[in-house]
């Protein structure tokens, strides 16, 4: 069959029955847009991390500086060997090398001499590209006195005659003014090592000033704007290299060239955000799977509805390619029409945060692969039953059910294999994130891990428990109604048909939990964390002592700040039990509200009031506990507030909160340790207890008095720097979860709606069976709506205990702390019970209701016939 023939073929198929390829163009649309969308923010939001963390860092952080003494003889020979050696580092991703040469100080004569404080000569690379001269030109080669350029914040003119003496070899210099330079804003990478009051000369005349002190710099600065987060890895590779090289240089010029550097730690830092960013991809990674079952179940949907026409074909000698062409030909229609589509759609429709993808090449690349799969998924059933015909069906019942219990055998395996394999994979994600140091790549198999947890348990449950569960709602619902029996009996024998939509469901619903479990655990866990840093409703720290007016004058004051309720003064002091780093906090327990020290956990901390002799009763952390082999009555002498002090165990805490991170804590109470422990007269922190609402304007009003405060810190403050920092996934870990929700709700829905109207055919065998035995159209109604309700129903609530069980699994791995590191204390798992059940149960009502609308419109009230020009 020729191509002309083979379009004609599928034009008028798709004319005569619009609804699969309709279904079929929608769920690849859908797919190529998602994947399209998400690659592209994704991308986009790694790039403007990276470019936004190295934007605010020092100067000295985002360059690679080099300097040796001056060679005078040869200055473009060491001029040149050393930007050989830095060429390499702003080749990576762009940038320049700039140079700087400085002479040693001279003084000025006449009328300002000993009034100057002396001058320095420079020069710059490309100085009319990075100077302002407000005032006059910059300096030439010329042959008589040396013209200069000098400050535009000192009191030289232009016109102006100097007479200058090197201080150090007495070098006698005549220059003349010619203008008045300055620094642009944004300059600082390029020219920090300028002295501000450097009178600057042309290239060509600095070897006139260059005695004694004189020293070369230069400065390899790397294009920030233009680094992509995959070119990390060779520019540190680019400047650790060059660091290496340089003393070479300097050997082979026989003098000395030293390097500096905060780069290869800077980018190491944003390495490790930026894996963390990648992680990101995880939940995409259970859209993508949900795509792809859909995909499977929506090609197997179309190559039953195109079965017909492909009998047909064979009943004429068809051969292989005359078989699968019109539906190869079809999907590589529908699917490159989807992959030109979807980015630009994806560009108005999709949104993580205020992130909009933009039509990158990635969102292409990533359009085009899914297109690439749909075409895949669509086109090899057909291929396969081309090749293959009916031979299965041919096989004897007993060589049926061995190859059926192989391929389960095989799967069930598989899937286990697969399912173990994520969950060690998750578990170690935490030292994957701490460990990225030249590289931000984050391995494949963690991202899929999630989605191949998810896939284990959802094949496990739907081969092994759903047919099962199919048959016993069978047998408890068999006398209740003929359309609840037979509604259950369909779906409990046609399991080849029930089982993959339940699979799919199960996916679908699963990835809806997920992403609610996670969102609402990871929020709940920052919340946690941030209560556990900040401790009281607004923590002060107090001022260096010279600024300090006393306890008495501090408490009044902070208790006169609108919204302030209560004031308590803590002192901390940082020690060791056994070579353990531990935080003692000493605070007066009557005042202080033990919520904001232990949280919401069930603990008396009245022992701790009860002291007696010279021991103070005190409280421990469980870690530190365990950690030194502690338990309540135990004594120990230890060094509080710089004096020897016996403390007895008293109380066990599973916490203490503002602890640093890493450390035991210990906590005593001012009433029973104040005879004992020594503290300082001013305590080193103010605890306020602020009215509900008030946090952030009792904070911003004591901030204002630098009399009161040092520093100072709300739950609030906690949660922002959370959101902000990119090695905790920052804000876009929610937005994802969200963006994922959403993205399966619609593919979801989309995929059962496209079975429901790919699944016509069927609906019509069990209405002519359903009509033989006298059944109208409202028990056909009653029975395909049931059967599709015990089979969403079933995949419902196992996707929902299987995304629940993932989110557990995952939930340590995807909220982590500052630095990539696991967040303390350990998130705990927190089910949402109304955004964990609400979608799913919108998800499979909405093709319910289609699917009562299709028999309605298709069939009569007798079934006598299928009403088929509806479905045509």
């Amino acid at each position: 069959m020729r191509l002309p023939a083979t379009l004609a073929l599928v034009l008028r198929r798709a004319g005569a029955n619009p609804a699969p390829v309709v279904s079929v163009a929608v769920n690849v649309l859908v797919v190529c847009t998602l994947v399209a969308g998400l690659a592209a923010s994704l991308t986009l939001l790694q790039r403007e991390a990276l470019a936004s963390a190295l934007a605010v860092a020092p100067a000295e952080d985002t360059v690679l500086a080099a300097s040796a003494p001056y060679d005078a003889d040869d200055p473009a020979g060491q001029d040149a060997a050393v930007r050989a050696v830095l060429d390499p580092v702003v080749g990576v991703a762009g940038g320049i090398v700039v140079g700087l040469s400085g002479s040693g100080t001279y003084d000025l004569l006449g009328p300002a001499a000993g009034r100057d404080p002396g001058r320095t000569f420079a020069t710059v690379d490309g100085a009319e590209d990075r100077l302002d001269v407000t005032e006059g030109r910059l300096p030439a080669d010329s042959s008589g006195p040396l013209e200069v350029v000098v400050p535009a914040s000192g009191d030289l003119a232009v016109g102006d005659e100097l007479r200058l003496v090197g201080r150090a070899d007495e070098r006698r210099v005549e220059a003349v003014v010619v203008g008045r330079w300055g620094l642009p804003p944004g300059t600082e990478r390029w020219l920090s090592g300028l002295d501000p009051e450097a009178l600057l000369v042309a290239p060509e005349r600095f070897a006139d000033v260059a005695g004694t002190g004189t020293a070369a710099r230069w400065r390899a600065v790397p294009d920030l704007e233009a680094l992509g987060p995959d070119q990390l890895a060779p520019l540190v590779d680019e400047v650790v290299a060059a660091s290496a090289e340089l003393e070479a240089v300097g050997e082979e010029l026989s003098t000395t060239v030293q390097a500096e550097t905060g780069l290869v730690e800077s980018l190491s830092t944003r390495a490790r955000e930026l894996t963390v960013l990648r992680a990101l991809l995880v939940p995409a990674g259970l859209l993508v799977l949900v795509a792809a079952a859909g995909l499977v179940l929506v090609a197997a949907g179309l190559a039953v509805v195109r079965r017909d026409d492909e009998a047909l074909l064979r009943s004429r000698g068809a051969g292989h390619w005359q078989l699968t062409g019109p539906t190869t030909t079809e999907t590589l229609l529908l699917c490159g029409a989807g992959a030109v589509v979807a980015p630009l759609l994806a560009s108005a429709v999709v949104r993580i945060g205020d992130v909009r993808p933009p039509l990158t090449l990635s969102a292409w690349v990533a359009s085009t692969a899914a297109a690439a799969a749909c075409a895949l998924a669509l086109s090899v059933p057909v291929a396969v039953r081309a090749v293959t015909g009916d031979r299965g069906q041919q096989l004897s019942v007993e060589r049926q059910r061995r190859r059926t219990l192989t391929v389960l055998l095989a799967t069930v395996l598989l899937v286990a294999a697969l399912g173990v394999l994520a969950v060690v994979e998750l578990r170690a994600f935490g030292g994957s994130v701490e460990s990225a140091t030249t590289t931000s790549t984050v391995d494949p198999l963690l991202v899929a891990s999630p989605a191949l947890l998810m896939l284990a348990v959802a094949v496990l449950v739907a081969l092994l428990g759903l047919p099962p569960l199919f048959r016993l709602l069978a047998r408890l619902v068999g006398s209740r109604g003929v359309p609840l029996a037979l509604g259950s009996r369909f779906a409990a024998r046609a399991v080849s048909r029930t089982v993959p939509l339940a699979l799919a469901v199960t996916l679908a619903s699963g990835t809806l939990a997920f992403a609610a479990v996670e969102r609402s655990s990871s929020e709940a866990a920052r919340s946690e964390r941030a209560s556990y840093v900040a401790g009281p409703d607004v923590r002060v720290t107090a001022p260096p002592d010279a600024q300090r007016a006393g306890v008495e004058a501090e408490r009044e004051a902070l208790a006169a700040v609108t919204g302030v309720e209560s004031v308590s003064p803590v002192d901390r002091d940082s020690l060791f039990v056994d070579d353990l780093p531990a935080d003692a906090l000493l605070a007066d327990l009557s005042a202080t509200d033990p919520a904001d020290l232990v949280g919401d956990a069930d603990v008396d901390l009245s022992p701790l009031a009860d002291g007696t002799g010279d021991t103070v009763p005190v409280a421990v952390t469980e870690d530190l506990a365990d950690d030194a082999s502690l338990d309540v009555g135990d004594t120990v002498t230890l060094s509080v507030f710089g004096v020897p002090t016996g403390l007895e165990v008293a109380v066990v805490l599973p916490a203490l909160r503002t602890v640093t991170d890493g450390s035991g804590g210990i906590l005593m109470d001012a009433r029973a340790a104040g005879p004992v422990v020594r503290a300082a007269e001013e305590p080193d922190e103010w605890w306020l207890t602020v009215a509900s609402g008030r946090e952030d304007d009792v904070a911003d009003a004591v901030r204002e008095r630098p009399d009161l405060a040092a520093d100072v810190l709300t739950r609030d403050d906690v949660l922002r720097r959370l959101d902000d920092d990119p090695s905790t996934g920052g804000a876009a870990l929610a937005q994802v979860l969200v963006l994922t929700a959403a993205g399966t709700l619609v593919v979801g829905t989309l995929l059962l709606v496209s079975v429901v109207l790919l699944r016509r055919r069927e609906r019509a065998d069990q209405a002519r069976m359903l009509g033989a035995a006298g059944g109208d159209r409202r028990s056909l109604t009653g029975v395909l709506a049931w059967e599709h309700a015990f089979v969403t129903g079933a995949g419902v609530v196992v996707g929902v205990l299987a995304g629940t069980a993932v989110a557990a699994v995952t939930l340590v791995s995807m909220t982590l702390g500052p630095d990539g590191r696991l967040l303390q204390p350990e998130p705990q798992l927190v089910v949402p019970w109304l955004p964990l059940l609400l979608p799913p149960l919108v998800m499979v009502t909405l093709p319910l209701l289609a699917l009562v609308w299709l028999v309605r419109r298709d069939h009569g009230p007798g079934l006598s016939a299928p009403d088929t020009g509806g479905g045509r």
